[in-house]
């Protein structure tokens, strides 16, 4: 069977068919690599929105174009949700993907106010992951246009909603408000992004003295922590459970697949509370070094994210009956757990755990006990 039959629509892993093949380590290391997309790996290397160049809310709509799953009328005639495919707004050619959000006349000419005239040929002529990809690189604007991605993305959204009114609210087109709104839209969201900017610029630092710390008495804390390694491509996570004596507990260590880092520190605090929990713990404290890790298990993500089947393993788990406290920790307060997720890539594959302290964990145990303060630069 290919791999796609083992693929949601979401483009996430079916575990309900691989679990029925798979031992539990073979699942983790599954878990541990993403999903690839076939056919459009090129045109959705935008899909980390962490490179700025779309907004998080312009690229989740983009990831549905490129992947067909906005229901244009052509995909409603297919699934027998209507018996008209033509495009509402113009009513003489049938609704695609392309034609509702580029080549139908109207929005073609509102496109053109956007575009600087030398790209039009380019930008009229790509197929759908090609234009994406290309809005993705080119500056195209014209003078109106300040930002180019920032533009793409909030028109495409604006044309998107400006079409869902005519179908479902019988609204009357009007491609000159259209264009106001799209340009008010794109210059608020610049004005906030610079606004945001300055705020992170002029934040304070100031130098704070940081050391790990005891768990609450009657608690066990655990420190966890992911580590890639580019060099090789590939990527681990470990961790270190102590309790409110300082007392080490035991310490693990997981080889994963080729991830990214995000996917190695979620892996580490899936690992650290399955293996508490196995271990009858019922009061603990995990510490993790990344926020970002943190904040997707808080915050949850959305189904298409490629990070949501661990991230909901993660929040199933701490919704068990017990008493699980989630924590930021400065990397100077976890380097027990850096070293076991640095380890951990020479460990045989799978989840190892440990009783006693590896020996080169000792002089970090032996420091943290004497409550060694290192120098952090922190945000104030």
């Amino acid at each position: 069977m290919p791999v796609s039959s083992f693929i949601t629509s979401s483009g996430g892993c079916d575990w309900s068919k691989i679990d029925l093949y798979v031992s539990t380590d073979v699942h983790t290391s599954i878990a541990a690599i993403p999903p690839t997309i076939n056919d459009r790996s090129d045109c959705l290397r935008w899909r980390n929105t962490r490179d700025g160049a779309f907004s998080i809310k312009s690229a989740s709509f983009i990831w549905l174009i490129a992947h067909g799953k906005i229901l244009t009328n052509s995909h409603r005639l297919h699934r027998k949700l209507t018996d008209n495919a033509m495009y509402p707004r113009c009513g003489r050619e049938e609704e695609t993907t392309l034609h509702a959000l580029r080549d139908c006349d109207n929005v073609a000419d509102l496109w053109m106010r956007f575009l600087n005239p030398q790209r039009w040929n380019a930008f009229f002529s790509l197929d759908l992951c090609e234009w994406i990809e290309w809005n993705r690189c080119v500056h195209a604007r014209n003078d109106i246009s300040e930002n180019w991605q920032t533009t793409f993305g909030v028109a495409v959204w604006h044309i998107w909603k400006n079409r869902n009114l005519i179908v479902f609210e019988n609204h009357i087109p009007n491609m000159q408000d259209l264009f106001f709104q799209i340009l008010y839209m794109v210059k608020d969201t610049l004005w906030c992004k610079e606004t945001i900017g300055n705020m992170k610029f002029k934040s304070s630092k100031a130098l704070r003295m940081i050391g790990w710390k005891p768990p609450d008495r009657e608690k066990v804390k655990c420190n966890v922590d992911g580590s890639v390694f580019e060099s090789t491509n590939t990527a681990g996570c470990g961790g270190v459970v102590r309790d409110a004596s300082e007392n080490f507990i035991f310490s693990f260590g997981h080889r994963l697949g080729s991830c990214d880092i995000i996917w190695a520190e979620l892996n580490g605090v899936l690992d650290g509370l399955e293996l508490l929990w196995c271990k009858g713990f019922r009061s603990v404290t995990l510490e993790c070094d990344s926020e970002e890790a943190l904040e997707l298990i808080k915050n949850g993500t959305a189904d298409n994210d490629p990070c949501s089947g661990l991230v909901h393993y993660i929040r199933e788990c701490i919704n068990r009956c017990w008493n699980v406290d989630l924590q930021h920790v400065y990397r100077e307060a976890n380097r027990a757990a850096d070293l076991m997720a640095k380890l951990s890539h020479s460990l045989p594959e799978g989840l190892q755990s440990f009783d006693a302290p590896h020996a080169e964990l000792g002089s970090i145990l032996s420091s943290d006990l004497s409550s060694l303060l290192l120098p952090c630069l922190c945000v104030c």
